[in-house]
């Protein structure tokens, strides 16, 4: 048909929750997707008599959305604290693709599992793995302006030596915000295919925008989280930034080569389709 996009079946919603571990305080962001990459929980687990580690894929499910304690700049306590972050589904795809990382590091190389056994069921619910959106009693962080920092020389060695291109580790630095060289090996791995992973990306080097700006944007219709982004790729400008929304308007406000998204407003909008799928396919 023509105008469809074949692969709107694959979108949808991810929330991302981070709680400081100092303050308390939370922020919900939320960015679009078309998979998910689940991790294969080995700890603990020990070897059957074939040789192989059995492993749910509801492990996996459980290792995706679960609670990891990260390094924190926290605009609210400012200083480099802790925070718990996790993720939930906010919206859900006609079809879920899932792919399964099978890469570990061992002394920042990366091992393939291959004694990994994955048990997948039938049917999948994740009804379990819904956002339930902000809380009642939880106070939201304030919004962080300051400019994205430089990236980690040491980090992009690290990946350098592992044989990937500068141009590729540069971005995946940035990509994931300054994470780690784990993090960002990670992001490799998964966009090794990206057509456009060999062109250099650049951060932004637009200052901190206006509130009054962005109210003008809201005003209209659109979300705080669209009008930033309307403004950051404008820099800035108003009337140009009207324009840009105009032609982007599914884009959710998500901010590539930063590591950032968007907070989203309180009273969060869920999907309401039922989270059930069928085993379909292995690829």
């Amino acid at each position: 048909i023509r105008g469809l996009d074949p692969t709107s079946i694959f979108s949808f919603t991810m929330q991302q929750r981070i709680q400081c571990l100092q303050c308390r305080r939370v922020r919900y962001s939320t960015a679009r997707h078309q998979d998910i990459t689940v991790p294969i929980p080995m700890e603990g687990k020990v070897a059957t008599e074939d040789g192989n580690v059995h492993v749910s894929f509801h492990e996996c499910l459980r290792g995706f959305v679960g609670e990891d304690v990260v390094e924190f700049n926290c605009p609210n306590c400012h200083t480099k604290t802790q925070a718990l972050k996790s993720c939930a589904f906010e919206t859900f795809p006609d079809t879920l693709v899932v792919n399964v990382r099978r890469f570990v590091f061992e002394n920042w190389v990366p091992q393939k599992l291959g004694n990994a056994l994955l048990e997948f069921p039938d049917v999948v619910d994740l009804h379990s793995m819904t956002t339930k959106g902000q809380q009642a009693g939880e106070e939201l962080l304030p919004e962080d302006v300051s400019p994205a920092p430089p990236m980690d020389p040491i980090t992009i060695e690290q990946l350098i030596a592992m044989g990937f291109p500068r141009v590729r580790c540069e971005k995946a630095v940035m990509r994931t915000g300054n994470a780690g060289t784990e993090v960002a090996m990670n992001w490799l791995i998964e966009h090794m295919d990206d057509p456009d992973i060999d062109v250099p990306s650049q951060p932004s080097t637009v200052g901190p925008i206006s509130d009054a700006a962005i109210q003008q944007l809201t005003e209209m219709g659109f979300t705080p989280a669209q009008a930033r982004k309307a403004l950051l790729e404008t820099d800035g400008d108003t009337v140009r930034a009207v324009d840009w929304l105009f032609s982007h308007p599914e884009d959710p406000g998500t901010v590539e080569g930063t590591g950032q998204v968007h907070p989203v407003e309180a009273g969060v909008s869920v999907d309401s389709r039922p989270p059930v799928y069928n085993l379909h396919a292995f690829i």
